[in-house]
């Protein structure tokens, strides 16, 4: 008979660890190594006895014993049901079977069966959740089967694995990250390779904005300018103007600021990316994006240039206008900078487009002072509030503005019967440049 064991719960590994140390590892240190080993005792015991960067973390690594366990046991199994397994661990901790015997070029109905016997081993397990998706038991096992490829043969299954992911996925923007994942890590063989990496991880941005996970949307741009560059591809201006957007909205200001010089040279006369470039920079905040007193000499010079060239009413021109009396306020020009924004917002309006002058009015709202007292600025705000199809975030912007111009006027509990109500909008837009 055969006795199933369950793993360690994560306060006995850390006990265990404690005790084989001579040092608490800490809650997380213990999370980190029972997802890694299973709770397995003997696991645990193998990896306590290594320096701390190599237990878990980005640099972690198999111990020996534990790799020979893991190859014998690997071994033992028919040669078709090891060449599997070894496809799979490149899929990654968790896989879609189907996916993988493709991958592997195996028949479908026996690696299926080759799956199941992996699964009566013990190596593999299935998600209960998920119809196809399957895990391996242990990380340990899969990371000890992937140190059996070299570098080259995994960037190579990494690249079959994106196009076979790419075709079975490529409609859903949800698993666009996973895609995105093989091809990058194919990016360095090739040119042809890194380009199609960059635009798939520039498809998982996407989808990370969407989502509003932002963090992730910078993470997957940064990703797609380094397979850019690998690619020697020349024109990174949408991959640049993705990162300053993202990097805004996941509040990280300064360094999406730190773009602004690549971004406006990819831009470089073209009206339409000078506007775009301007849009990043400010984001959906109500405060400016620069240093108090620093002076953007060239995106001042950049959104001129643009102002002179364009004519007659367009999204383009409402946009560098606005963009332009917003950079004229934050250098204290207010004589001039509302004036400008007056006449975006009459270009914006005769060209007819909601969001477009949503984006507008917000822009006013800066060119105006923002939440410092204009009553001017209150008027924008209450019209850019209550204007239908104004995106969510600048509608949230327009109405903290407002609550701001309540107080401003002596109606306290107006101001924060407003703000109550935007409460719940604002954790749902999950946003660091709209917390109150």
């Amino acid at each position: 008979a055969r006795l199933h064991l369950h793993g360690l719960a994560d306060a006995e590994v850390r006990a265990l660890v404690a005790a084989l140390r001579g040092a608490d590892p800490g809650p997380r240190l213990a999370t980190e190594l029972g997802t890694r080993t299973g709770g397995n005792p003997f696991f645990l015991g193998e990896l306590a006895r290594l320096p701390d960067t190599a237990r878990a973390g980005p640099e972690a690594a198999v111990p020996e014993p534990v790799r020979d366990v893991v190859l014998r046991r690997v071994a033992r199994l028919p040669e078709q049901v090891g060449s599997l397994l070894s496809t799979a661990a490149v899929a990654g901790l968790v896989f879609d079977a189907t996916t993988v015997v493709e991958v592997a070029g195996h028949d479908p109905e026996a690696g299926l069966d080759e799956l199941d016997t992996a699964v009566a081993a013990g190596l593999l397990t299935e998600d209960a959740d998920r119809l196809g998706s399957v895990r391996f038991t242990h990380a340990l096992v899969r990371d000890a089967l992937v140190a059996q490829h070299s570098r080259l043969r995994r960037a190579r299954l990494h690249r079959r694995f994106g196009q076979v992911t790419a075709r079975r996925l490529g409609g859903r923007p949800e698993r666009a990250g996973e895609v995105a994942r093989h091809w990058l890590a194919a990016a360095e063989l090739d040119a042809d390779t890194a380009a199609t990496a960059a635009g798939h991880a520039a498809r998982a941005a996407r989808a990370a904005e969407a989502r509003l996970a932002h963090e992730d949307a910078v993470g997957m741009w940064q990703e797609a300018l380094a397979a850019a560059a690998l690619a020697d591809l020349g024109d990174r201006f949408d991959l640049l103007l993705g990162l300053t957007r993202s990097q805004h909205a996941a509040g990280h200001v300064p360094d999406g600021l730190a773009l602004l010089d690549q971004l406006l040279a990819a831009a470089g006369d073209d009206p339409h990316r000078v506007a775009q470039a301007a849009v990043a920079v400010f984001g959906s905040s109500m405060w400016y994006p620069f240093p108090y007193g620093s002076r953007p000499v060239a995106l001042l010079a950049a959104l001129e240039r643009a102002a002179e060239r364009l004519d007659g009413p367009s999204a383009d021109r409402a946009l560098v206008l606005a963009a332009l009396g917003a950079v004229l306020a934050h250098l204290g020009e207010f004589a001039d900078a509302p004036a400008v924004a007056d006449r975006a917002t009459a270009v914006a309006r005769s060209v007819g487009d909601p969001a477009l002058l949503a984006r507008v009015l917000h822009l006013g709202l800066l060119a105006t002072t923002g939440a410092d007292g204009d009553p001017r600025s209150w008027e924008i705000a209450a019209e850019l509030a209550a204007l239908p199809g104004a995106p969510p975030e600048l509608a949230a912007s327009a109405r903290i503005v407002t609550s701001s111009g309540l107080v401003c006027t002596g109606r306290i509990d107006d101001a924060v019967a407003m703000l109550d109500e935007l409460g719940p909008v604002l954790a749902e837009l999950r946003s660091p440049m709209l917390e109150l």
